[in-house]
């Protein structure tokens, strides 16, 4: 495409356009395009106007035989195509025009979505051509549908170069209209093809209502119609025609409205119209942790409309598939894999017209145990979120969804998981910021089966989609605004905007542009539709997020807007995302629930030279304010969106050169906050803003490859939340240095804002790190290591490249250079030894379950584990003035069995366990049962061990025969030491008494007793009462007499 210039020269076609604005507040229009390098307020360029007419008007000399694209800025506002030069200008963001001699500038009406009224008011056209070779009137013809209309040449006026010929009261239909002109250098054509509506129009421009009672309006363009018949939905009322003009009050039906003015004659005309209640049931979950791995959830629901709904609990995804008590019913609850990850269960109630509404909740399973995730925290998943924003016009030369869709390899390639897409809804403004109707697509990205089908595929690939909502405003074409212009009060939308009176195209109010009237906020049928448009795009498209254009403006008309949006869409889909675009203080942003906010700190807010990076780049900014932004803490935990180029800005590579826009992103994704590109960065598109001219995938300068790169590195180590310092170094005014830290993971970029090589040192050892006897340190970009000493963390040296940015990796390391050595099993009642490795300057154990014996202080120590259960072993371990770190050892401490010995005739029984060791005298002697004979006068234990491998000896056992006979009396004493209590069991006594008596050393006694004698009897002596010590046992029976030594514990 050639550049056309505005200079007089042979060649020259002078050429004139028109602006008819559809503003009533237009004060300036300027032209801008190729012939003056799409400058902004080119004086030489600005339009003349308005005439009587109310056109704005410029005259160019062009060049013959080139193009012209151009635009019209309006006020500063963004810009318009030429309403007279376009198939579509509801869709059309630039016009062209073939330059010619001669040539038909416009000719009108033209093709168009809307019909022609009857009758038509002219057929008119605007001629261009050199002055030295003019039209020739009687060459000028004039055809409709072929037939020529007689002297055509007449309806021209060389003067002004246009030609109006008013066709008069045509029948209604189709007319091709076609207009040829020459002059001596040749001839031009053009036609066009229209629809002549009929007599009767019907100007509800609306399709969709939210009100049941509706005004119907139009024009009757036959003064022989003065009233006609209208059937709504089969029914028949009369309207009356009043200077042309008819209104007819209307009740809907919800859904589909069938609407006829004057059926059966040939001036009928019919249109649809779409009924939606607002009142329609709304979903919330709530949910209660009843178990560890246990949730009750419960779907509440307002049903305003009290209509039949039947319910089905679903979940979207989570690390195993969850177990549900029930899938149908209002309440259910749902059991969890132990596994640790994030759950999301969803509700669908669906009414007997098969409309379906949604609600959620998420769950965190962490360890084992269930947690809830509340809907004014962010979503788990947006901590590794990075942002890709796409206007389908530059992502592929299809410019449409399914462009994206065919692309989206590409970028999960290069490491995104997030797209943000810049307005697609159906819009006269090319960025698409000016909706005309927020529940249709522009019909150029494609349909809304594409939509569908790109988000689908994205989720396949681990992708999500958030849309840029842009609900401040809307156009001046939207319907809701033009009904309230034609027809005032009557319209149920007309205090959907702001008016300073009643509603006119020159009494609204606007925060940006006179083009885009503000949405009143505190109506309440504009709030319930906005809410309700985007739960839609959320229900049927499974949408993940929305971006608030300008919310900061919402804020303002009604300060509770945004809660109660977050709150209604969170219950719809509780890991949604939302993100403002609003300026400092952010506090009322993340009040109002937003989980993050542009940064326009970092990046300026462009529309200025003076920003914190551009200071820097030119040497007038300081690392020191540079820190400020970069580690600001934003309310409420809330994150930054960070980003080197956004559609609103010039891109970096044009602003600053490829080197510090390379600089720029390095940074951005080495700090804290959500990285964000603007599609095409990655391969270094040095467009000015608003540019979304299909751009080139030409990784010439290696750029797009360097950031796959940064974004692994992200990936790997860092999270958005992520905790960040400033690390001092020896250039600090020209470098500047960072760890940010995830778990035990730390990332350490080193960013040369100069434009020389820089050589200098920095101290690592300040950062929290856990001592090492080493330290390995990994270069992220070539995965060269060094081994450091602690001692060489605290001097580290470093060279960075002009304009060039560093990345190192120092990490956990190895855990089991560090990990305590010793059992995680021990039994209760034993002593362990434990040790880690030496050479550190201090140790300090701790214990649970136990008590330390020894070497507290030092790098080995005993430990005795009393306390049956879970036990653990903790040391703070220190090196040199910076590190001190904590290792700890979990030991599961088994019970002790009960270990004792009881006489049942001639054998010896021991207490129930796994396995048995007998010592007789001491010694360990061949048995391993239970039960085993004894041998009078030998002294036995016994040495339980239970299935946990645990041990405990039994206490002394001495069975011995009394007297003479061994085969006639037999004394077995148990348990000698005792603590409570002695059995003494004797054999063969018959009916003799028998007397016991308890005596101290010193003779004195204790306690007596006197038994009956039996032939075999068990008797009892009680020593809980005694002092500890011990005592004399003094037995006599049938003329026997023995003594033994009890010791008493």
């Amino acid at each position: 495409m050639c550049l056309l210039t505005g200079t007089t020269g042979m060649a020259q076609v002078p050429v004139k356009l028109y602006l008819d604005s559809p503003y009533g507040y237009t004060e300036s229009v300027y032209l801008t395009g190729n012939i003056n390098g799409w400058a902004y307020q080119n004086e030489a360029y600005q339009m003349v106007g308005p005439d009587a007419r109310g056109l704005f008007s410029i005259t160019l000399d062009l060049t013959e035989n080139s193009d012209l694209t151009y635009a019209f800025d309006v006020d500063s506002g963004p810009y318009l195509s030429d309403p007279f030069n376009s198939l579509d200008p509801v869709y059309d963001g630039f016009s062209q025009l073939a330059i010619a001699n001669p040539m038909i500038t416009y000719l009108l009406p033209q093709a168009s979505r809307q019909q022609v009224p009857t009758p038509m008011d002219s057929i008119w056209a605007l001629l261009a051509f050199k002055n030295s070779q003019p039209i020739t009137e009687s060459s000028i013809s004039l055809k409709l549908n072929g037939v020529e209309v007689p002297d055509a040449g007449q309806y021209y006026d060389a003067v002004s170069r246009e030609f109006v010929y008013y066709p008069g009261d045509l029948p209604a239909g189709e007319y091709v209209i076609e207009l040829s002109v020459s002059s001596s250098a040749g001839t031009a054509v053009r036609s066009v093809t229209v629809q002549r509506a009929p007599a009767i129009m019907i100007s509800n421009k609306i399709s969709r209502y939210f009100s049941e009672e509706v005004t119907l309006y139009g024009r009757v363009t036959s003064s022989e119609i003065t009233e006609f018949e209208l059937e709504v939905n089969g029914a028949i009322t009369t309207v009356s025609v009043s200077d042309g003009e008819f209104r007819a009050p209307v009740t809907l039906v919800e859904g589909v409205n069938s609407i006829v003015a004057a059926p059966g004659t040939s001036n009928s005309v019919s249109k649809e119209i779409e009924y939606v209640s607002l009142n329609k049931p709304q979903l919330a979950v709530t949910a209660a942790v009843t178990a560890d791995l246990q949730v009750d959830l419960v779907v509440n629901v307002t049903n305003p409309g009290e209509e039949t709904l039947t319910y089905e609990w679903t979940q979207v995804y989570g690390p195993e598939p969850a177990q549900w008590s029930t899938t149908n019913a209002t309440a259910t609850q749902v059991t969890l894999s132990v596994e640790d990850g994030d759950y999301h269960f969803r509700v669908t109630a669906t009414n007997t017209r098969d409309e379906k509404f949604i609600a959620g909740q998420l769950v965190s399973v962490r360890e084992g145990k269930a947690s809830l995730i509340s809907r004014f925290d962010p979503s788990p998943w947006m901590e590794k979120m990075v942002i890709y924003e796409i206007n389908p016009r530059s992502f592929s030369n299809a410019g449409t969804l399914s462009g994206i869709t065919a692309g989206l390899d590409e970028l999960v390639d290069l490491g995104v998981n997030t797209i943000y897409l810049m307005p697609i809804f159906e819009s006269n403004e090319y960025s698409g910021y000016w909706t005309i109707d927020y529940y249709e697509l522009n019909e150029l990205f494609g349909t809304k089966e594409d939509l569908k089908n790109l988000v689908d595929v994205a989720h396949e690939k681990g992708i999500r989609i958030f849309l840029d909502l842009s609900n401040s405003h809307t156009s001046t074409f939207n319907p809701y605004f033009e009904e309230p212009v034609a027809i005032g009060s009557d319209s149920p939308f007309s205090n959907f905007y702001n008016w300073s009176g009643p509603p006119a195209l020159d009494n609204y109010t606007f925060s940006l542009s006179y083009s885009i009237p503000d949405i009143n906020y505190n109506d309440p049928l504009a709030t319930n539709y906005m809410l309700w448009v985007s739960e839609y795009w959320i229900r049927e498209f499974d949408i993940d997020g929305y971006r608030g254009d300008v919310s900061w403006a919402i804020y303002k008309r009604n300060p509770a807007f945004w809660q109660k949006f977050r709150e209604r869409m969170k219950n719809v889909k509780p890991d949604l995302f939302m993100v403002s675009e609003s300026f400092p203080p952010y506090d009322q942003v993340f009040n109002d629930g937003f989980d993050a906010v542009f940064d326009f700190n970092l990046r300026g807010y462009g529309y200025e030279d003076a920003n914190i990076i551009t200071n820097l780049f030119n040497g007038s900014g300081s690392l020191d304010e540079l820190d400020a932004v970069i580690r600001f803490d934003y309310p409420n935990a809330g994150l930054p969106v960070r980003f080197a180029d956004l559609h609103d800005f010039d891109r970096a590579t044009m602003s600053f050169g490829l080197a510090k826009a390379r600089l720029l992103q390095s940074l951005i994704f080495t700090s804290r906050g959500i990285p964000f590109i603007w599609s095409g960065s990655e391969y270094g598109v040095d467009k000015g803003a608003y540019n979304y001219e299909v751009y080139a995938r030409n990784d010439q300068f290696g750029l797009r490859e360097y950031m796959k790169k940064l974004m692994d590195i992200r990936a790997r180590y860092i999270s958005n939340s992520s905790s960040m310092d400033r690390i001092e170094n020896s250039n600090n005014t020209e470098v500047y240095s960072t760890a940010i830290k995830t778990g035990g993971d730390f990332v350490i970029a080193v960013h040369n804002f100069s434009g020389s090589e820089k050589t200098g040192t920095m101290d690592i050892s300040a950062l929290s790190l856990n001592c090492r006897s080493s330290f390995i340190l990994t270069n992220l970009l070539d995965d060269s290591q060094e081994e450091l000493t602690y001692d060489e963390l605290q001097s580290y040296a470093y060279t960075v490249s002009a304009y060039g940015s560093l990345f190192f990796h120092i990490g956990e390391g190895d855990p089991s250079a560090v990990a305590i050595e010793g059992a995680s099993e021990a039994c209760q009642t034993k002593s362990l030894a434990y040790s880690i490795v030496e050479g550190f300057d201090s140790y300090l154990w701790s214990v649970s379950g136990g008590e330390i014996l020894s070497g507290q202080g030092t790098s080995s120590v005993e430990i005795n584990w009393s306390d049956e259960g879970a036990g653990s072993a903790e040391v703070d371990f220190t090196m040199g003035g910076g590190c001190v770190t904590s290792t700890s050892l979990e030991v599961m401490i088994a019970p002790a069995p009960v270990a004792t010995i009881t006489l049942e005739g001639d054998l010896l029984v021991a207490s129930e366990g796994a396995s048995y060791r007998w010592f007789q005298d001491q010694v360990v002697i061949a048995a391993t049962t239970r039960q085993i004979e004894w041998v009078s006068g030998a002294t036995y234990q016994v040495e339980v061990t239970n299935g946990a491998g645990c041990s405990t000896l039994s206490g002394e056992i001495s069975p011995k025969v009394l007297g003479l006979d061994e085969s006639t009396f037999k004394a077995i004493l148990y348990p000698n030491p005792t603590t409570d209590e002695v059995n003494i069991q004797l054999n063969s006594l018959g009916s003799e008494p028998v007397v016991i008596a308890v005596r101290n050393l010193a003779g004195q006694l204790i306690q007596s007793s006197v038994f009956q004698g039996k032939d075999q009897a068990t008797y009892r002596m009680d020593f809980a009462g005694y002092t500890p010590g011990i005592f004399v046992l003094d037995i006599q029976a049938g003329g026997l007499h023995q003594v033994y030594r009890i010791v008493k514990r």
